[in-house]
């Protein structure tokens, strides 16, 4: 867990002003400092600081016009010659300071200004200057002369603060001791733009992470990457830690190539509200202390606590966005339903459409009387928004409260949250309801204890069907013919209650019989619990103990509705999920001083983590009642399947950190688990880690100029980490018969795979370098860091002959690299007097993968595939290469094209060729703050480059004829005055081997020949797509009102915004999807898009109003 805790250390000097040209000018906000800290202007703390001044004005303390600051001030009275007045305001908001000290220069003489900045004193003929000062802000002398009011503009003091974090474990450290990279997100940051799903509002800001929601809807599932792949055919997600404890983020269902429904995860959940910060541990170099489920990095999050202040604090806030497509497909609005230019004539004379031609093939739309699919005589006409006209404005609102309190021996929070978002898919809806109270105690100068609840209840309806799943309204509605009515469509049910359908292919459906005759509806509750207790024996020796306690409980239904043209009977499947895990740990930690200059840290902890999971299912058909979804009504005998699993980890660790004179750190780490997942022979697995860091800034600050170089820092670590396999890889299943034998019951063996007795964890070794620089007094910082890693031992299944009796076996083999550098970017090029910033930063990252080996016998591995795509690992090239039938060319590069005016697949349509890779060549994110007093424009841009992925819904759009290239040579084809010319030069063959003559092709031939399978449409090259784009991912402006607005309400902020999420891209590669259009978040997911369904972007406000 990485949370900020300041400690200051120094103030800045007061600051000489005499001449009266200067006079309310702005200081120089550059003060000589500790220059090896970081200097901040805290508005929070000038707030807190206020306040503390404050307290003694409310209750009489202070008389009227008065300051008393200690010794330094007298009530003696000197002669009147005059009376000077004005008033105090901060130049960062405007608003008037209380409590400033206003002292004629050279006396004890003073006074303080009133709660709206003014001020009133008395100064003899002698003085010449008065001083304003006032923590937290410069201090200011202004020249007297002739004048009798001074309104002074204070500006805000730097206050150099070293910054300590929170590392696994809830081991402090000092940021600039840390050897590793971090990547953190403030709750500003996470809420700034409402996304529903927490984990997406990291997307492009965060250098070496991969953040891709799949299209599925606002409760679907996200890839999350750290700096690639670590397993080539296990689970890459990092591990999830809240508020120190780490938690299974549970993915319940997702779609294959062939269709389902993504069912969500876990971590939707989550609330926004309650997050103080985000930490991204990118390696095991910065999370192995986590053990064996932070292989693939660690996102910690930190909830919110109480604070001591008076009274109780109220934070309210509501938030709406309006979700609509993104992105729609570039469909053509030319022609029709049919095949090639025409339809077929009855008797009538009235051409008429065929089910059995669900193609837009068909003549041009020119308003023609046609026989359509409904059985009316209607115009045939462009129905350009028969897509559109499906999808609905969603919407996402969420509405808070907060109540903090507390004093410096007890605070609380508690808070509650409502959701209610509606996908674009009409019926998609989700309700979310979140408590979370959280209670820090000090029982005594020894003893303090940390207790959290929480508790979400949910419901979501009608998720996505994804991919070729019949219910996919996706799907459908990109191979619909262009003439086909929505209000036809609308018309979904016969009149013998089947499903209404324009095609007899049984694998399509109506999207409106979708959304109205079959759905989902699910309900899930979580708990989590969460007491912490820590003792100090002494100043140097401290025990911490925790206990957490992590369970939902989950109902899922799936239905189809009787007359279902893919399932007439209808079907259904109810699910019920059952989760619990169970953390405990201790940590003990002794701080000692071996000498004047060199001072340690030694911490000795373990840890048992016990889960289990569970699941029953039933499924049934042929509803005896329709529209009636229970189990109960199913005409036949419900089938029912059960599975249950638990895996248990006893954790020993250590770590020592020796610093010597403030600036050169060095940790050890050491870590062993026992897993009950390994052979009980032999599950124990060992891992360490070694980092340090040399801030040079401080150990040559004779020798560099804190004018130009303020920090400077080299780091290293060396790391190893290890991952168990999968629960019951070393055990074999048995099925049991309702049959007997001798009163016995009789079984075998159901599992197809060999289990393996002497399986080994994979273990990943990483290395780390890295250097953290600011320059002109932190104005601008640069973190740049190089990594290397390799995961050997990977947990892999493999082919056997079946004559052993199995199909596969589970071995310990291959070997997966990454190596790779980020780079992370800020400044601040503009800080203007008039209280006008600008504040930038940019992140860059570079991953370069390789399979290094695989096992003997197997020299490639099949991580997925689809129509014409296969996904591949194979040794010496990099994770997730893509192959496809490419086309014919010659030297030059040219596609050869054969005598019927057709593109030629190289080695035919089954020769699947190495054509590029799912794997982006670089991302990186660009986000700008401009701020004006209460006024604030924020904007990111997330950037990916490179990267291809297969377009299957292309491929099927063509081959039906929707889309707008499908329209070249149409018109010309069917007059017979030309047609479709492939781009390329004209071939021949020579010896059985097409060559090519070198004349440019000029053979004209049917488009839809030309698109169709017989042509293009099994050449995957023709679908794959650069996945490059450049989205404006998130903009914000917010205003937080003046407090003169608000002065005589019990309110003390309000901030107003309009806030967008993925508004539009700045530029895009690919045609008709959204390149993170994924339906899979697995391994190969990011290779394959698949009749995605669009893709939102959201629009709204949101008020924030603390009391």
């Amino acid at each position: 867990m990485i949370l900020k805790v300041y400690r200051v250390l120094l103030t800045s000097s007061e600051l000489s002003q005499s001449d009266e040209s200067n006079y309310n000018k702005p200081l120089n906000l550059i003060t000589q400092i500790n220059p090896h800290n970081m200097k901040i202007s805290n508005r929070k703390t000038r707030k807190a600081i206020l306040v503390f001044m404050m307290v003694p004005a409310m209750f009489g303390l202070f008389p009227e016009g008065k300051l008393l600051a200690g010794p330094s001030f007298s009530n003696g009275v000197i002669q009147q010659e005059r009376t000077i007045t004005g008033k105090v305001t901060s130049a960062e908001d405007g608003l008037p300071l209380a409590g400033v000290a206003v002292i004629i220069k050279g006396t004890t003489t003073g006074v303080s200004t009133d709660m709206e900045g003014n001020y009133s004193i008395s100064v003899p003929s002698t003085a010449q200057t008065l001083v304003f000062s006032f923590l937290g802000m410069e201090t200011f002398e202004a020249p007297l002369q002739q004048r009798s009011a001074i309104n002074v503009v204070m500006q805000p003091a730097f206050t150099a603060v070293e910054e300590v974090v929170v590392t696994a474990l809830n081991i402090t450290r000092q940021k600039k001791a840390l050897g590793y990279s971090i990547g953190e997100l403030s709750s500003e940051s996470i809420e700034r733009t409402k996304e529903n799903n927490v984990i997406n509002t990291l997307a492009g800001k965060v250098a070496g992470l991969i953040v891709q929601p799949n299209a599925s809807g606002p409760a679907g599932t996200s890839r999350v990457l750290l700096r690639g792949y670590n397993q080539l055919s296990g689970n890459n997600d990092p591990l999830y830690v809240i508020d120190g404890i780490p938690f299974d983020n549970t993915k319940f269902g997702e779609s294959g190539m062939y269709g389902a429904i993504d069912q969500g995860d876990v971590l939707s959940t989550i609330n926004p509200a309650d997050i103080e910060s985000i930490s991204v541990l990118k390696g095991p170099n910065a999370a192995s202390l986590y053990g064996s489920r932070a292989n693939n990095g660690v996102i910690v999050i930190t909830t919110k606590s109480g604070k001591a202040r008076k009274g109780i604090g109220i934070t309210a806030s509501t938030s709406y966005t309006a979700d609509t497509p993104l992105l729609f497909p570039d469909l053509q609005n030319v022609f029709g339903q049919g095949s090639n230019g025409v339809l077929d004539v009855g008797l009538d004379g009235i051409p008429y459409t065929s089910k059995g031609m669900p193609y837009s093939w068909g003549p041009e739309m020119k308003g023609q009387d046609v026989l359509d699919w409904s059985g009316k005589v209607q115009s045939f006409d462009p129905q350009p928004d028969n897509m559109k006209d499906f999808y609905r404005t969603g919407h996402t609102s969420s509405t808070s409260l907060a109540l903090v309190g507390g004093n410096e021996n007890i605070n609380a929070r508690l808070s509650g949250t409502y959701d209610n978002i509606a996908g674009i898919q009409p019926t998609n809806d989700i309700t979310r309801y979140v408590i979370n109270m959280r209670t820090g105690a000090k029982l005594s100068d020894k003893l303090s204890i940390d207790a959290k609840a929480t508790f979400v209840k949910q419901s979501v309806t009608g998720r996505m069907q994804m991919a070729d799943m019949q219910g996919n309204p996706g799907y459908a509605l990109t191979l619909m013919p262009r003439n086909i009515r929505t209000v036809d469509a609308m018309n979904y049910i016969t009149a013998t209650s089947t499903e209404n359908l324009w095609t007899s292919d049984t694998y399509k459906g109506n999207p409106y019989w979708t959304i109205n005759k079959e759905g989902t509806d699910e309900t899930m509750d979580r708990f989590t619990a969460l007491v912490s207790a820590k003792y100090d024996f002494t100043d140097w020796l401290s025990l911490q103990v925790r206990a957490s306690e992590d369970e939902f409980a989950r109902d899922y239904l799936y239905y189809r509705a009787k007359g279902t043209q893919v399932y007439p009977a209808g079907n259904i499947t109810y699910v019920k999920y059952f989760n619990e895990e169970f953390n405990t740990d201790f940590l003990i930690t002794a701080n000692n001083n071996i000498t004047n200059k060199i001072t340690s840290s030694v911490s000795i902890g373990g840890n048992f983590y016990d889960s289990k999971y569970s699941h029953i299912a039933q499924s049934g058909s042929n509803f005896k009642v329709p529209d009636f979804y229970q189990i109960s009504n199913s005409g036949n005998t419900p089938s029912t399947s059960a599975y249950e699993s638990q895996k248990r980890t006893l954790s020993l660790y250590g770590t020592a950190q020796f610093v010597y004179n403030n600036y050169l750190f060095l940790d050890l780490t050491a870590r062993n688990d026992w897993s009950s997942t390994l052979p009980a022979s032999d599950n124990s697995y060992f891992y360490p880690s070694v980092t340090g860091s040399f801030v040079f800034t401080d150990a040559f600050r004779d020798a560099i100029s804190p004018a130009f170089l303020s920090f400077g820092k080299v780091r290293a670590s060396w790391a190893q980490a290890g991952g168990d396999p999968g629960v019951y890889q070393t055990n074999l299943y048995y099925s049991l018969y309702s049959d007997t034998y001798n009163s016995l019951p009789v079984g075998s063996i159901s599992s197809t795979t060999l289990p393996n007795y002497n399986i080994k964890p994979y273990i990943t070794t990483s290395i780390e370098l890295g250097a953290d620089l600011r320059f002109f007094h932190d104005r601008l910082s640069l973190d740049f860091t190089y990594y290397d890693k390799s995961t050997i031992n990977q947990i892999l299944t493999a082919s056997i002959p079946r004559s052993t009796g199995y199909f596969t076996k589970i071995i310990n083999a291959g070997e997966l690299a990454n190596r790779g550098f980020e780079v992370l970017l800020t400044g601040n090029p503009v800080k203007l007097a008039n209280g006008f910033t600008w504040d930038i930063s940019l992140n860059f990252a570079k991953n370069y993968s390789e399979v290094v080996e695989l096992y003997e016998g197997i020299p490639t591995l099949l991580l997925g595939q689809d129509r014409n795509i296969q996904i591949y690992a194979k040794p010496g090239r990099p994770y997730g290469d893509l192959y496809v039938a490419k086309y014919l060319r010659d030297e030059d590069g040219n596609r050869i094209i054969n005598t019927d005016g057709r593109p030629i697949a190289d080695g035919g349509t089954s020769n699947y060729q190495l054509i590029g890779n799912f794997m982006p060549d670089w991302t990186g994110g660009i986000g700008n703050t401009f701020s004006y007093k209460g006024l604030s424009l924020y904007s990111l841009i997330d950037i990916r480059k490179g990267g291809e992925f297969y377009s299957v819904g292309t491929r099927y759009m063509v081959i039906y004829g929707t889309t707008t290239e499908t329209l070249e040579g149409r018109k010309e084809w069917y007059a017979g005055t030309g047609g479709y010319v492939a781009e390329g030069v004209k071939g021949e063959l020579v010896e059985g081997v097409w060559v090519s003559t070198g004349e440019k092709n000029d053979i004209a031939i049917n488009p839809q020949t030309y698109w169709g399978t017989g042509g293009v449409g099994n050449i995957g090259e023709e679908f794959i797509m650069d996945g490059t784009f450049v989205k404006m991912r998130e903009l914000a402006l917010s205003y937080d009102l003046p407090k003169r607005f608000l002065s005589g309400m019990p309110i003390s902020n309000v901030t107003l915004s309009v806030i967008g999420r993925n508004l539009f891209f700045i530029y895009r590669a690919s045609k008709h999807y959204d390149p993170e259009s994924s339906y899979n978040s697995g391994n190969y997911g990011a290779g394959v898009e698949n009749h995605a369904q669009p893709t939102t972007k959201s629009l709204g406000f949101s008020i924030k109003i603390a009391l």
